[in-house]
């Protein structure tokens, strides 16, 4: 009960449930497994994807709480069926930038390359930052899962 608790949020009821699970958890988990094979079969790096699991799953959530508490800034967001607007914060979004760069720096030894480190630390956070300050409510997770693997991918795939 607990943990639910902390995923619900008012304007999300009393639909919770089902954007815990139809929004965050299905997509997420088919992406991740999807991705990682992806990874590991054209790449060699399974681990690689860590970065994005880790990214999406520290920078996000710290970025409700945060924006919460701290964010003074405010900008809003659609649903995902457009019929409703939502509020997030600046610093919020921080959180996911900042959690973007730590786990490319944690893993910084999986890259092939110091080009493909670099390439991955001047885009990476940012893109991360604006797919989360774009994706419609309660669907942020699969679409940040989605554009970190792919950019990443991209970027290690070309250099």
């Amino acid at each position: 009960m607990l943990q639910f608790n902390s995923l619900d949020r008012i304007e999300d009821r009393p639909n919770t449930l089902k954007w815990i699970v139809l929004g965050n958890m299905l997509p997420g988990l088919l992406i991740i497994t999807i991705f990682k094979q992806v990874f590991e079969t054209c790449l060699g790096l399974p681990l690689l994807a860590s970065v994005v699991v880790f990214t999406v799953a520290i920078g996000d959530g710290f970025a409700e709480p945060v924006g919460t508490y701290l964010g003074k800034k405010k900008y809003v967001v659609p649903s995902w069926n457009m019929q409703y607007r939502y509020v997030r914060s600046y610093a919020g979004s921080a959180c996911v930038y900042i959690a973007a760069l730590l786990f490319l720096i944690i893993f910084r030894d999986l890259f092939a390359n110091p080009q493909e480190f670099w390439t991955a630390i001047m885009l990476f956070p940012p893109v991360m930052t604006l797919s989360e300050a774009f994706a419609p409510h309660s669907m942020d997770t699969p679409i940040m899962m989605l554009i970190g693997y792919l950019l990443l991918f991209g970027i290690c795939f070309i250099f």
